[in-house]
């Protein structure tokens, strides 16, 4: 079994790995985001976020079978059975194939419909249904390599990935950049995005097989019936949490084009890439602390894991409601000066956007001990409680509230269901504590982040007048930003346990990357 000290050490790797890919990457999307509005224009972001977003919702032809495989994995790496890894490895390896042919299959099913789902869109001088079999034919194909990460990431090393990513993020930018000013064609920057895709899975899979030697294991043969009746078990379970999480990010820009106008999609992905940067960066923590805590989860530590959990968790409060404040204060000025006035949304719609991000960043260390520990059966029915909720009040919500009714029904449906019962779940099933601290504690987190909101946009109305150009007020707002919420969280929390189980491990990779830092500069 790995010590805490390696835990730690694989952790660290994994987040510095990640968040400076991620960070290269978040800038890097800005840049090609302007230089393709600007050569292509607004409706073809709309269509471009669009058929993403269709292609995400056919993505669930993978059902989980990715998680399930990974818990599966924690307990063969730990032991060193190459034969157990070769056997998942292989049952992996047939299973995505499978999803790739099922993602291709339901994908051009799609095709007869394109005309109801793209509306209002009559810039685009390419052929509609040539662009999405593009747009297919990149996400079919990803399936048929990347399978072997898995094994990266059981093994705690997914920084190995994140170097991959970091260099092929830097490679897209220039050729797309490059293709964009050369041909201004959209089927050619397509075609290059394509083709890159697929490269980095490769090299990511290449990586992957230099880590693991499948001949180590021998053949490994086929997993046993039990063996796999007990994955496809998890895989059934996870396909619920998988609809959920597929249909809440996915079918908004699907409502919202056959509704409101695929225009309209383009005007709010400007806002959502800024979103998704900040959650991709946060997640990186996640991803690089999930085998961590699954190994811990495997050696049946419930108290470590509780202590682990509350310094997580008043982390991911700390640095949710950091981010929340910023992009609701800063999300439209930001913007403004990004792309101009022409691209702004309302208000209301800041106001949706932000409190899903809030609320999503929220639940993210509930849900790394849910899946790290194995819970998929558990709680199955709860995500399609939610999806069924969103759906339904997206398209009610829509007709009388427009693009805000869309985005909100999204917020009504997860605070309705996961933020209450997941955390209930893992309080019974891994903790065997009393829920009702989280509860009191989510509510003062929250109302933490409402007063640091009010304060900040009271002192931003005074300065208004003093502060007439927009660089200027835009830095005033991010110094309050960087200000108030943190003060507030020091001055309201400093003595509770969480605060001080969050300062502890924060002091002791700080100690890590200091004596790391020392034994380099011998």
């Amino acid at each position: 079994m790995k010590t805490e000290k390696s835990r730690t050490v694989n952790v660290l790797r994994n987040m510095t790995a990640g968040m400076f890919v991620k960070g290269i990457t978040l800038v890097l999307s800005f840049v090609s985001k302007t230089i393709f509005i600007k050569l292509l224009g607004i409706q073809y972001t709309g269509v471009s976020s669009l058929f993403t977003d269709i292609l995400t919702v056919l993505s669930l032809a993978e059902l989980g079978i990715s998680s399930a495989i990974t818990y599966a994995l924690y307990k063969p790496v730990a032991e060193q059975d190459g034969r157990q890894i070769a056997r998942l490895m292989n049952f992996y390896k047939t299973a995505y194939r499978v999803v790739a042919l099922a993602v291709l299959f339901f994908g051009l099913a799609l095709v007869p419909f394109l005309d109801r789902l793209v509306t209002d869109v009559p810039d685009i001088k390419e052929s509609i249904t040539l662009v999405y079999m593009l747009y297919l034919m990149k996400s079919a194909c990803s399936y048929l390599f990347i399978y072997k990460s898995a094994i990266l990431n059981a093994k705690q090393k997914k920084y190995e990935i994140s170097k991959i990513e970091g260099s092929m993020a830097v490679v897209k930018l220039l050729t797309e950049c490059l293709v964009l000013w050369l041909f201004r064609q959209f089927l050619v920057y397509l075609l290059a995005d394509i083709l890159l895709t697929v490269l980095q899975n490769i090299l990511i899979s290449k990586r992957a097989e230099r880590e693991y030697d499948s001949r180590a294991g021998g053949d490994g043969g086929k997993l046993g019936k039990q063996e796999k009746l007990a994955i496809l078990a998890d895989v059934k379970a996870l396909a619920m949490y998988q609809i959920s999480g597929v249909c809440l990010s996915g079918t908004d820009s699907i409502v919202i084009s056959s509704m409101l106008g695929t225009g309209l999609v383009g005007l709010l992905s400007s806002y959502k890439i800024i979103l998704q940067s900040v959650t991709s960066l946060l997640q990186q923590f996640f991803n690089a602390a999930n085998a961590g805590v699954g190994n811990l989860a495997a050696e049946g530590e419930r108290e470590k894991q509780y202590r682990l959990f509350q310094g997580l968790n008043f982390a991911v409060f700390w640095v949710s409601t950091f981010c929340s404040t910023a992009l609701y204060v800063l999300l439209n000025p930001f913007v403004e000066l990004w792309l101009g006035r022409d691209y702004l949304l309302g208000e209301p719609v800041v106001l949706a956007l932000v409190s899903d991000f809030y609320i999503t960043n929220m639940i993210r260390c509930v849900a790394l001990f849910r899946t790290s520990n194995g819970l998929f059966v558990q709680g199955r029915y709860r995500p399609v409680i939610m999806t069924v909720i969103n759906v339904a009040l997206s398209v009610l919500l829509a007709y009388r509230h427009g693009i805000f009714g869309v985005l909100i029904a999204t917020v009504i449906a997860r605070a309705v269901t996961q933020v209450w019962y997941d955390p209930w779940l893992i309080y019974r099933e891994i903790f065997r504590k009393n829920v009702g601290e989280y509860y009191k504690n989510y509510i003062g987190y929250f109302l933490t982040a409402v007063i640091g909101i009010l304060l900040i946009q009271a002192a931003a109305r005074m300065a208004t007048g003093m502060a007439g150009n927009p660089c200027l007020l835009f830095l005033l707002k991010a110094v309050l930003c960087l200000a108030v919420p943190n003060g507030l969280i020091v001055l309201f929390w400093h003595r509770t346990e969480q605060f001080g189980e969050c300062v502890r491990r924060i002091g002791k990779i700080a100690g890590m990357v200091k004596g790391r830092g020392r034994r380099n500069g011998r």
